[in-house]
Order: structure tokens, then sequence, then C-alpha cells
């Protein structure tokens, strides 16, 4: 296999052909497949597409079960940016029947971006951006579950509210698209920002709207079902970003209204053959992630681009977290940031932070760290400097201000 790809370049390719040419003529092939292959399933693509429960349910599983399906060599994502941390905050906090926790003592060392400390602790993001890990953790003890329902939910309201304004086969071909855009492969599948529930909001709306002219007589059940899901979705868009709500969301409709109207005018066939040649790229990055295992497959992963599921950093983070996990009592753990640091976040904390088994804080200097050494006096004390090369964890040695490395 390595060979095969060694040998698209040029000076290498008996037939002269450079990486552009061979491009051009995959596409131009599988263009040719999906023609001739829709005259074969055409007719069996558009009645499918017309099952909408089977439609909805297939679509919400398989975004799901296609990342499920890589934990034996992707585990579970690790949070790493100021947004996930602010949106795991807000979960915990709205966990606890809270919008805002009591103030730390000490809130100097718990200063982070989206995370506020005074005149109380709480996330700065919007309350609908914790909705999806608080309802992850609720029903399966695991943030990420709820990410993984709402992928799911994506998914299958795409082809639902595609339903209300193009054919069947465009829905599908539409929810099929969204389930590999945004699923196994994608950042938001692999990360613990909430703030996506926005567009799960967003399909209700765009569907719900033109069943309820369809559908407008008052004693119609179907009218007062349309109508309440428009108002769920109506107050999540409010709770997800209330000042674009406002400002943008009437022109956001009447944008999404006439590109919706304007998808009618194309032809089935060329349905497919879209569908058919992102398929066969989603498929063609999904399985060097499946079976990156063999060396020759791992290397092409460096063509890429954005790699959601293999991170380096993340990688190191879930090191750490086991680490930490592993030593017997409670941590606390003082983060050392270098001149020139990543973007990555440290400092995240639960709603409870005295109650946190691992208690995240700012290293201000010796003078000042003692003040909070003094308030955590039964944790083990730890230094982490995450920009060194590569990161250290030390134990701050007790009395002393020195650290002692460790690992």
């Amino acid at each position: 296999m390595f060979h095969i790809f060694r040998s698209f370049v040029p000076l290498r390719n008996p037939l002269g052909f450079g990486v552009s040419d061979l491009l051009a003529l995959g596409v131009a092939l599988l263009a040719l497949i999906a023609i001739f292959g829709y005259a074969w399933v055409g007719d069996w693509f558009a009645s499918v597409a017309r099952r909408t429960a089977w439609c909805m349910i297939v679509l919400f599983v398989l975004p799901i079960a296609l990342r499920l399906a890589l934990l034996p060599r992707v585990p579970p994502p690790v949070p790493h940016t100021s947004d996930e941390f602010s949106s795991l905050t807000l979960a915990d906090t709205l966990l606890d029947g809270r919008l805002a926790n009591p103030s730390h003592p000490f809130p100097e060392f718990f200063e982070a971006p989206l995370v506020v400390q005074k005149p109380a602790y709480r996330s700065t993001l919007p309350l609908a951006d914790g909705l999806l890990p608080a309802a992850g953790r609720l029903l399966f003890r695991s943030d990420w579950a709820g990410i993984l329902l709402g992928i799911g939910a994506l998914s299958a309201l795409s082809y639902w509210m595609l339903r209300a304004w193009v054919t069947p086969g465009w829905a599908l071909c539409g929810g099929v698209l969204v389930a590999c855009a945004f699923g196994p492969l994608g950042r938001w599948t692999n990360s613990y920002w909430g703030g996506f529930i926005s567009a799960v909001a967003g399909c209700i709306i765009l569907g719900a709207l033109p069943r309820l002219r369809q559908n407008h007589r008052l004693r119609n059940a179907a009218f007062w079902r349309n109508a309440l899901f428009l108002a769920a979705a109506l107050t999540i868009e409010l709770l997800a970003n209330p000042a674009a709500f406002c400002l943008f969301f009437p022109v956001f409709v009447l944008a999404a209204v006439l590109g919706l109207n304007g998808l009618k005018q194309f032809r089935p066939a060329l349905l497919f053959i879209v569908l058919f040649m992102y398929g066969v790229h989603f498929l063609f990055w999904y399985g060097l992630h499946a079976f990156a295992g063999a060396p020759q497959l791992s290397a092409l992963t460096l063509y890429e681009g954005r790699d959601f599921l293999n991170s380096g950093e993340a990688q190191a983070r879930r090191a750490l977290m086991q680490e930490l996990n592993r030593e017997p009592g409670k941590q606390l753990v003082f983060v050392r940031r270098g001149p020139w640091h990543t973007l990555g976040e440290w400092i995240h904390n639960s709603a409870d932070i005295d109650a946190s088994k691992v208690v995240w804080a700012r290293d201000l200097g010796d003078e000042d760290d003692q003040k909070l050494l003094e308030y955590y006096r039964g944790r083990k004390a730890w230094l982490l400097e995450p920009d060194a090369i590569p990161p250290r964890l030390r134990r701050y040695g007790a009395g002393s201000g020195s650290f002692e490395i460790v690992r």
C-alpha cells in the first residue's frame, strides 16, 4: 500500500502523473460510478428516504456508533480549551441546582478564561452551553455522552427539518452529510463544548415553521405539536446566545428559508453524486483512523489537515490525569505557565472546588502559594509546568519552597 501511494509522486510515476492529475482522475471516476450507480439504486434510495421514523433512528445512531467503534484506538476526548472547561463548569453548576457558585476564599488562584470568581464563581458562557454535558452526566454519568447525544440529534433533526422543504432524497442526503461532517471525525464530537446545541435548536425551528404553515388549524394536533417544538427551540436559542438571537435571528431565518427553497431546483441525480463522493471521502479518512495500527496507513494521516482524534496534547493530559488519580488522597496542583505558552488551558475545577479530588490553581509565587497550601493543608501539593518540553510535574517540597522532580 505504501508503494502504491508513493508512486503518486511525479518523479516515480511511469505515466508522468502528478498528484493533481491523479486527484482529477479519481474525482472523474467517482463521478462516473455515482452517475451509473444512481440508475441502479436511485429508486431504492428514494423509497428509503420516505420512511421518516426509520431514517431519523438510523441517522441518530450512525455518528454515535461510528465514534464508539473507534474507542479501541481513540479513547474519549480530554478537555483542553477554555470553552470546554467553561462548559463543564456550567454543567456542574446546573446539576447542583444553581446558576452560580459561592466565590472561593482565594479567588485569585482560580481565575481562568470564560470563568469568573467575583462576585460569584460561575461560567460566563450562555446557559444553553452546559445543557448537553449536564444531560450526559445525569443520564449516563459521562459528560461526553451528552455530546454524543447532541451529535446524533443534530443528524436526525437535519433530516427532519429538510423533509419540510425538499424531497425525501435530498433530506436523507443532508442528514447523512451532517452525520459525516460533524460526526466521528469532527471537532464537536471530539470535544466537550456544548455550544452547538444552538444548531440542534435551529433545525427544529426551520423544520417547525413550514409545518405550522401547512397545519395551521388550531384543532389540528400536529399544529400544537409543532408549536411546542418551535417554542422549546426558540427558548434554547435565546439561552444559547441572547444578543445574537435578538439582533440576527430574523435575518438568519430569512436567509435559511431562501437557501432551502433553492435546493428544490437541483436534480436528484446530482444529490446522489454529491452523497456518494462525500461518502467515499469520509470512509477513506475514517478507515485510516480505524486501521491506524499499520505504519503505512498512519503516515497518510499527516495529510488529513486538522486531526481532532489524535492530539499529542490530549495524550499528555490523559497520562497526567491518570497519574494524579492513582495517587492516594486529595491533590493540589499549581500550574506555572511559561512566557510563551500554548493556547491550551489547565485551570479547571468543579462547581465545589473544595470537594474535588484534584484542585487546579495558578502559581502566584512561593509567598502567595503558602496561603493556599495552608488552606489545603491535607492535600499533596504539586507543581505542573505544561509549557516545558517535555511537560514536567514536580512535588512541592513542604516548607522549603523548592520542587523535587518526580516524573
